[in-house]
Parts: structure tokens; C-alpha cells; sequence
């Protein structure tokens, strides 16, 4: 997620009935997009986290001090020298909480690991094979019977626990893939992004699927905001800090969803 650029979604979506499918209609806060670190106003009675105090104390703030914690699980084997051989991006819990799933970008890696929350062990790797075929895989998640979503460069790879592949879904028109999240509880939310030159944003699009049919059923360009500098620091003085990203560093790589929005 980058800091200080906004984004906003072209009004004009594509028609759902082209591709033939029931359409549950999105509500008005999907037109919305904002790529911004939001504030934790976690305001639950029970088991206040430390880093909403910090967030608090020191959001707005240019200097923040470190924050300090005590590490409770290593999960994998710590590199013991110079020359890594992994690197790990993005990460996951199952839905019933009990696995970690990591992914592994490296070039001699490729693949994507599930450890056990409780012991930090290794329960499984999956690796590319004739099915898939793995081109730096960055998101993962788990869905209600916890299978595993891969995303990688052209696919979104659904497989069982132990790897088993059982369902691949992609579209003709989809350039790079980043990032995944489930929307309304049943769309597979990603991103597609790819550049064109060296001078301007990425090309990036918001994609929802149907997992039920593997269907592309919303497709949105994410806009940039292209509004002068000065006018973005005063219409979001208490969130912009530092520099504002130029537009042609701006590279949307993940998503998430809360209460329906997209973020």
C-alpha cells in the first residue's frame, strides 16, 4: 500500500448482463477508492493492541519513535547469511486460523508455504507443477472450506490444502495480477496493473470474479488523481505526511476490504 496518492474509480462500470451472469448490485462505496494508511479506531472493550495507542499518540506525526515488541514465533528458517534464498511477500491465515500461508517470491523459490500457527513448523509447500505454473505468486488467502487462492502473474489458482489444484481462473484481457480479498462475501477482489512507460502511473483496473463459475463479472480502471500537490496537502492535511508518491512511482500492489470497502 503507498502512502499519500488517492485514487478514485471511472463511474461508468461494465454491464453485467454481457457476460451472461446474475449480478448482485455493489453498493455506491465501491466507486470510492482511497490508498491511504487509514487510522486504527479499534474501539472494542477487549484486548486493546498496543499499536492503537502508538497510532494515536504518533499518527500525524512526521517522527514516530520505534516501536518495540517481543517476538512470539519464527516461522521458517532464519537466513544465515548474505546470500538469501527466500523472500517471502505476502501472507495469510486460513480461515480456521490454524495455518500460515506465505509466499515466495525468490527466483529459486516459487512457491507458496503453510506453517502451523501454534508451533511455527512447516506443514506443506506448494510448488509449481504442469497445472500451475507459478510466476512470482504474491497473495494468497483462504476461503470458508479453506482452500488456498494463489495469485499469480496471469491466474488466480484455487487448490485444497495439500496443493491439489481444483479450479484456475483468469481472463483473456488481465495483464498483471496483485493482491486478493473477498468481496460481499463471495467476489474474489484482485488487481491488474502493468506499465506502459517509465513516465506515467500504471494501468490498473479493479477485478471482481465469480468463484462459483470462474467468471470475470466487474472490471473498474483505478483513475489517479492527478490534482496539484497543493491541493491535495490541504484537502487531506491530517493524512498526508511527508511527500507525496510522483505519479509515475504510484504501482498498486495489494487490496483489502472492510465493511464493504475497498481499500
Amino acid at each position: 500500500m503507498e502512502r499519500g496518492q488517492q485514487y478514485y474509480l471511472d463511474p461508468i462500470f461494465r454491464d453485467p448482463n454481457v457476460v451472461g451472469h446474475e449480478w448482485h448490485q455493489i453498493k455506491q462505496s465501491l466507486s470510492i477508492v482511497i490508498e491511504q494508511s487509514h487510522m486504527n479506531n479499534t474501539t472494542a472493550a477487549h484486548h486493546q493492541h498496543v499499536t492503537d495507542e502508538y497510532i494515536r499518540q504518533f499518527g500525524y506525526q512526521q517522527t514516530r519513535p520505534i516501536l518495540r515488541g517481543d517476538l512470539c514465533m519464527t516461522y521458517g528458517t532464519p537466513q544465515t547469511g548474505p546470500q538469501a534464498n527466500c523472500l517471502p511477500i505476502g501472507i495469510a491465515l486460513s480461515h480456521d486460523e490454524s495455518t500460515l500461508l506465505s509466499c515466495d517470491v525468490h527466483r529459486s523459490a516459487q512457491n507458496v508455504r503453510l506453517f502451523d500457527v501454534e508451533t511455527g513448523q512447516l506443514k506443506h509447500t506448494i510448488t509449481r507443477n504442469q497445472q500451475m505454473k507459478f510466476h512470482r505468486p504474491s497473495a494468497v488467502m483462504s476461503d470458508a472450506r479453506n482452500n488456498i487462492l494463489i495469485v499469480e502473474r496471469d491466474y488466480i489458482y484455487v487448490t485444497e490444502p495439500d496443493g491439489r489444484l481444483i479450479q484456475t481462473i483468469g481472463h483473456h484481457s488481465i495483464k498483471q495480477l496483485y493482491g486478493i480479498a473477498l468481496f460481499h462475501d463471495r467476489y474474489l477482489l484482485t488487481i491488474d496493473s502493468k506499465s506502459t512507460d517509465a513516465n506515467t502511473a500504471e494501468n490498473s483496473r479493479l477485478l471482481l470474479f465469480d468463484p462459483n463459475n470462474g467468471r470475470l463479472v466487474f472490471e473498474q480502471p483505478i483513475i489517479m488523481n492527478r490534482e496539484p500537490e497543493e491541493k491535495l496537502r490541504e484537502r487531506y492535511v491530517k493524512h498526508v505526511v511527508g511527500n507525496i508518491l510522483p505519479e509515475t512511482t504510484s504501482k498498486p500492489r495489494f487490496v483489502a476490504v472492510h465493511n464493504d470497502n475497498i481499500y
